[in-house]
């Protein structure tokens, strides 16, 4: 067997999160290519776990000293400023003890580290840097409008714009020879804005394994959790039902239908959802397991993603790999994979009677939904497999590293 040429580190800020989930799944889809050699790093001093894959914690060799602990209660700020430099020794020194040959980001803004910490990596380290938001380009994760016309900002950096502006600036212009990675036509148009020209932009759906896809069929699925299967059933789920993911966008267009043949599943972070009276539930809650998830989305005969804005959300990708159609928010990149007429119904952001509306449309195809969640399961297996993802990235890798990558080669 061949050693690996290539050193990948994956780097993110939690191992929790659609963010994480997408690169954990990336990096076991990368893990079957034999060519590469892969660790995933988080920040946290705890060993979490990831089948067949070394798990670094970044900070285990500098724990939170005591003094940070201490003046957390009386200044948020001092201990930012504390924790922000003992994540930054953790990060340098812990490139310079692996020696990665690509070290490939996601999410970092839940920890302290910022744009001038990242332009500090050596040039010798080449960069992919996988954008599950703004964050990368833009001081915020998420900005939308809101009804008045001003804006909702979510993941917003606490120093002034125009600083937290130059910081990327900087950053950008110091990096040769790195790539950015955009899961969605919308977020690489918001990057294309941002950013200096000569970094190139690729658009790399995220994958989904074959572990997510559920066969069971829905009347079973329905029996197993207890559901009514007189009633039609919705799916709402979400690591965090906050202001951006829209649930009371849902509960408000549910109170329009007034429908008593409505019924719930609710999954993810607990957080009270104000749902209409005559509306059933059920609360699955926190759902790690993908073969549980596949049990919950196979039970539902539609999924509804009401977010605001999203970037590509997992939650809809494993709703088509399970056959269930989807009903969203035409927003960021949720059109990429939710088609009209073919994989679900898109509604206007923020509206709860445009999200009624196409609520009333899906109803009234019912007979089609079947057909739908073909649909759905093909769209998965041509455009947003697992694979597809995986060799995406291994070309790019490849690309990235040039003539070093075939001189390695060819020395085997």
């Amino acid at each position: 067997m061949p050693e690996p040429f290539l050193r990948v580190a994956h780097l993110i800020d939690q191992p929790t999160g659609g963010a994480a989930v997408a690169a954990n799944r990336l990096v076991q889809g990368l893990a079957k290519n034999q060519e590469f050699h892969l660790e995933r790093w988080s920040f946290g001093k705890n060993r979490d776990s990831l089948s067949g894959i070394e798990c670094y914690p970044l900070e285990r060799r500098f724990p939170k000293t005591v003094l940070e602990r201490l003046v957390r209660i009386p200044s948020k700020k001092c201990a930012r400023f504390l924790q922000r430099n003992r994540q930054r020794r953790a990060l340098l020194s812990t490139v310079a003890e692996r020696k990665p040959d690509i070290l490939h980001l996601h999410n970092l803004h839940a920890s302290a580290l910022n744009h001038d910490d990242l332009a500090l990596l050596p040039n010798s380290v080449r960069l992919v840097w996988t954008m599950h938001d703004c964050w990368p380009v833009a001081p915020w994760a998420y900005r939308w409008k809101n009804i008045d016309g001003t804006y909702h900002f979510q993941g917003k950096e606490k120093r002034p714009e125009k600083e937290a502006l130059g910081a990327r600036k900087r950053f950008f212009a110091k990096r040769n020879g790195m790539f950015l990675v955009s899961p969605s036509r919308w977020l690489r148009s918001e990057a294309l804005i941002s950013i200096r020209e000569g970094i190139p932009i690729r658009r790399i759906p995220y994958g989904v394994s074959e572990n997510c896809a559920s066969s069971i069929p829905k009347n079973a699925s329905k029996t197993f959790f207890g559901l009514d299967p007189a009633k039609i059933w919705i799916g709402l789920s979400a690591s965090s039902f906050d202001c951006r993911k829209g649930a009371d966008i849902i509960a408000s267009a549910l109170g329009l239908l007034n429908r008593s043949d409505i019924g719930i599943v609710l999954w993810g972070k607990y957080e009270e959802i104000n749902l209409p009276g005559h509306v059933s539930r059920f609360f699955a809650g926190y759902v790690s397991d993908e073969h549980r998830q596949g049990q919950l989305y196979s039970a539902c005969d539609l999924f509804v993603c009401p977010s605001r804005i999203d970037n590509l959300p997992n939650t809809v990708l494993e709703s088509m790999a399970c056959g269930t159609p989807v009903v969203a928010s035409d927003c960021g990149g949720i059109p990429d994979m939710v088609t009209p007429s073919e994989t679900g119904w898109l509604f206007q952001p923020s509206s709860p009677e445009s999200c009624m509306e196409s609520l009333n449309k899906a109803f009234c195809s019912r007979e089609a939904w079947y057909d739908y969640g073909l649909r759905c399961r093909k769209k998965i297996k041509e455009l947003f497999s697992l694979e597809r993802q995986a060799n995406s990235y291994s070309d790019t890798y490849k690309e990235l590293m040039g003539h070093e990558v075939r001189t390695r080669i060819s020395r085997q």
